[in-house]
């Protein structure tokens, strides 16, 4: 019977210090899971401040925070924030170089050159990967979408000696044709996006780039696939299906001009 309480009570410890054990595990994991860590390196930097500030999606402001970090000697670097999920944040390094993050997981990577500010890789982050991508594919459309109007205007002012009207058609229904192509694989990119915020933010470059009633097919869809982002829903709420546009003041302007007019002149 000794042994058997013996027993008994060795278990009872057991149990009570599996169960401590499991609680501080789990307070450490709660306490990670509130707080964006953002490491990797940044040549040409070596020295210089950086921070990492959330970014309000209301009216596209940095929320400042008084923690600073200097850049290490070697160009590593690791800077940590209060962690929000599927937040908006600008990693800042002084006041010419700025990378935009989305927090879609607790740790992002990412490794950039401070004379190129275009350049930069980011892993660890879906969405901030796809909100990287979709900038390069809408500066390669830029570029292509100028080749083209050029290639349009060239053709429209050949003479008739030199081109007849229906073979004139024709070219300029081909490069209508491959503008269209382009425009709606960039519109893929945002309607297809599984990510509410890079969404919301792919949107507003669209804006710049598509007609009133691709946008409006684009809000349509994006109301139906996030039903829980407010801003989203804004834009839904603001679609008037009489006229076919959306009310410019309620949704944001390119996504390039606001971060370059309201973030990185703010101090």
């Amino acid at each position: 019977m000794k042994e058997a309480a013996m027993s008994l009570k060795r278990i009872s410890r057991f149990i009570v210090i599996i169960w401590l054990c499991c609680s501080v595990v789990a307070c450490k994991t709660e306490s990670q899971n509130n707080v964006l860590e953002v490491s990797g390196i940044i040549t040409n930097a070596a020295g210089r401040k950086i921070s990492l500030m959330q970014v309000d999606l209301n009216n596209f402001e940095r929320i400042i925070t008084d923690t600073l970090f200097t850049i290490k000697q070697d160009n590593r670097f690791f800077v940590t924030a209060s962690y929000e999920k599927d937040g908006l944040y600008q990693l800042y390094v002084d006041s010419s170089f700025y990378i935009l993050l989305i927090a879609d997981s607790g740790k992002i990577k990412v490794n950039a050159d401070y004379k190129n500010k275009d350049g930069y890789e980011v892993s660890g982050s879906k969405a901030s990967l796809a909100l990287l991508d979709y900038y390069k594919e809408v500066k390669k459309y830029s570029l292509e979408k100028r080749t083209l109007n050029e290639q349009r205007k060239a053709v429209s002012l050949l003479s008739k000696r030199e081109i007849t009207d229906s073979a004139r058609q024709v070219q300029l229904s081909a490069i209508d044709t491959l503008l269209k192509k382009k425009e709606t694989a960039l519109y893929h990119l945002v309607s297809n996006e599984s990510n509410a915020t890079a969404a919301y933010f792919k949107y507003g470059i669209a804006k710049s780039i598509f007609p009133a009633s691709y946008l409006n097919d684009l809000v349509k869809t994006l109301h139906t696939k996030f039903p829980k982002q407010p801003k989203l829903q804004a834009l839904y709420s603001s679609l008037d299906t009489s006229k076919h546009y959306l009310d410019s003041t309620q949704i944001v302007d390119t996504a390039r001009t606001i971060l370059n007019n309201k973030l990185l002149n703010q101090e």
